[in-house]
């Protein structure tokens, strides 16, 4: 244990890497290993010498064996040679079958004259040696038969006493040299008995030997590591003594730097209770802004964001910290091709741009880069600018400077246009009537009457477009005038296979409006919409749909009447949406439209005090939104149509 340089308390020493120790550590293992493999060589031994005993034991009972078929043979000779003497008829073969059942019991096993069990002879010396006897055996059984037989020939000196002299001598002979080799096999297993315990003695001997020096050493080593012990108990009390001495430094040293950081602490919070008033000063000063103000991480994610940018968030509960600032405001995957933000990070510079968001508005975008010591940016202060209502009043401003003037400009044009048409027109009727129907002359007069009343509607229009209308507003039913529109087109509607749907709830309020105004600006719509659908779908298609709904709206505390034309036809480029209330401007080819529809639309909602706003997604629908001032405590009458 050391203490460390900041003299701030104590550190441990690193342990050292343990030595690898060798497999055999010296007699501390190999005397219990050697004490253990000499008492297993002990014991193997005295299982030996009982295998020995027991060898010996069997030898016993095999000479025992032996002696009896020599005693039973002798006896059968004996009394042969009484029988034989005194002529008797009876012989003692009793005996000899004893010795036959003795000579076999040797051979596979049975028991003893006295009844003891008895093993079969494993050496085959002895077992062909006793199947020998047994075989004279038998041949003397036979010449016992043979000489009660024939007794007359039974002397002394007949052919029959002969062969039973020879193989009683025979059997005798066999009989004694197996003797003779059972008692010298006996002997050997007692002098190898006498060897085996001697070795057991001696090994014991060892045991015990080993077992003391075992002893010995370990006595010896425990006395070293009492020695050990001790010293290394006096060591570690004068360790401690000295490190006692090292903390009670160390402990005052501490209470010092503690008294310098206690007070470090408490300039630190006030200095932190005046950063935070500060920060809510700020903070608030923030909030109050009506702008979007974020702070951008360099990932471009949002780190922090003001009250104005969550009431403009689309999340709802306006909870969007870490998102991605394109995908929060402009709903993109990848950022944004002009990011004033990556201009920020990039340059250290100030960046402006403008964006519209996922909601249609118009933002006007300003980032200022926050620069660390080294020169850096850590990130940067977006503030954007909702400046939909400007550039709409701007829009606006130009439109009606635009129409303005093109209204002084159609009015002049119509007026010199309009007296050489009417004459054309006038001249074509008088050749249609004086040509029968059917001739080149007829249809060319036709065509003439046909295009100059084109020139004539076109007329119209421009003068429509360029005075102001006299008619009086009152309060008139929306069901009213879409009845009205849907008379004249609902033939043209069904011959072209369009599915029209129109809902009109029954508590719908009347509006203060031109009907003839109105009217005019829903068949513009309706114009438009089916010629979307016949372009999408030629024939009858189930998606040939023109849905035209209302319903009530407040718009900034006011009552409204909200009338929406939605078809499934071809839609609006993206790129074009911006024109499509332009005069003259149409997506039609030529011949027809004239591209007034939308622009006269558009004025007339207008000086009605409504909005006329066009949504579309090309290829899927367009939806054409209205929305009129109601007329105050007015009710309307349910109305559907289909």
């Amino acid at each position: 244990m050391s203490t460390d340089r900041s003299g701030f308390g104590p550190t441990m020493k690193t342990a050292e890497p343990m030595k690898a120790r060798p497999l055999i550590m010296g007699p501390r293992y190999w005397l219990p290993a050697l004490v253990l493999i000499l008492g297993l060589l002990g014991t193997g031994l005295l299982f030996q010498v009982y295998r020995m005993g027991d060898g010996q034991r069997l030898n016993c009972q095999h000479i025992d064996a032996l002696m009896d078929i020599q005693v039973r043979t002798a006896v059968f000779r004996l009394g042969s040679e009484v029988a034989l003497a005194h002529a008797q008829s009876a012989m003692p073969l009793s005996d000899l079958d004893e010795a036959l059942q003795l000579s076999n019991a040797l051979v596979y096993g049975g028991e003893s004259e006295h009844g003891t069990p008895m093993g079969p002879l494993k050496d085959l010396r002895f077992r062909e040696n006793v199947q020998e006897i047994g075989n004279r055996l038998k041949e003397l059984k036979q010449i016992g038969h043979r000489l009660l037989e024939d007794t007359k020939g039974a002397d002394s000196g007949s052919t029959l006493n002969q062969a039973l002299d020879r193989v009683f001598l025979e059997i005798m002979q066999s009989a004694r040299s197996l003797e003779i080799l059972a008692e010298e096999s006996y002997d050997g297993n007692i002098i190898k008995a006498k060897r085996i315990l001697f070795i057991i003695v001696a090994l014991w001997a060892l045991v015990i030997t080993a077992f003391s020096i075992g002893l010995y050493r370990l006595e010896r080593r425990r006395r070293w590591a009492e020695l050990a012990l001790e010293t290394a108990n006096q060591e570690m009390e004068q360790r401690v003594r000295d490190r006692t001495f090292e903390l009670a430094a160390v402990n005052s040293r501490l209470l010092e730097q503690f008294d310098e950081r206690q007070r470090a602490e408490d300039s630190l919070r006030q200095s932190e209770e005046g950063f935070k008033r500060l920060s809510v000063q700020f903070r608030t000063l923030l909030d109050t802004i009506p702008d979007r103000i974020t702070l951008v991480s360099r990932d471009l994610q949002v780190l922090w964001a003001n009250r104005g940018a969550h009431a403009a968030s689309p999340f709802e509960g306006g909870h969007f910290t870490c998102e991605y600032c394109y995908t929060l405001w402009h709903g993109r995957s990848m950022p944004c091709d002009e990011c004033p933000v990556l201009k920020s990070f990039a340059t250290c510079e100030p960046a402006s741009a403008r964006a519209a968001g996922t909601d249609g508005r118009q933002w006007d975008i300003r980032s200022m880069p926050i620069v660390n010591e080294e020169g850096t940016t850590e990130s940067v202060l977006e503030v954007a600018t909702d400046i939909t209502e400007k550039v709409s009043l701007q829009t606006e401003t130009m439109r009606a400077a635009h129409l303005a003037s093109l209204g002084e400009l159609s009015a002049g044009v119509a007026h010199e246009i309009n007296n050489p048409v009417n004459g054309i027109i006038n001249c074509a009727q008088i050749l249609c009537d004086k040509r029968p129907e059917g001739s080149k002359e007829y249809d060319l007069a036709m065509r003439i009457l046909k295009e100059g009343d084109r020139i004539g509607n076109i007329v119209r229009g421009l003068l429509a477009f360029a005075r102001e209308s006299k008619e009086e507003k009152r309060p008139v039913a929306v069901k009213e005038i879409l009845s009205d529109v849907l008379a004249l087109t609902h033939s043209q509607i069904n011959k072209e296979g369009i599915d029209l749907i129109s809902a009109l709830p029954a508590d719908l309020p009347e509006i203060v409006a031109s009907p003839q105004q109105i009217q005019q600006v829903f068949m513009n719509i309706i114009s438009n919409s089916r010629y979307a659908l016949n372009k999408k779908y030629p024939g009858a298609h189930a998606n040939k749909v023109l849905e035209i709904f209302a319903e009530r709206v407040t718009i900034s505390g006011a009552p409204q009447v909200r009338i929406v034309f939605e078809d499934r036809g071809t839609g609006i480029a993206p790129d074009l949406m911006h024109k499509v209330m332009e005069p003259f401007f149409t997506t039609k080819p030529d011949g027809k439209g004239t591209g007034l529809g939308l622009s006269i639309s558009h004025g007339i909602i207008s000086g009605h005090g409504g909005r006329f706003a066009v949504e579309s997604v090309e290829g899927e629908f367009t939806r054409v939104v209205i929305d009129l001032p109601a007329k105050e405590n007015s009710n309307g009458a349910n109305s559907g149509h289909r």
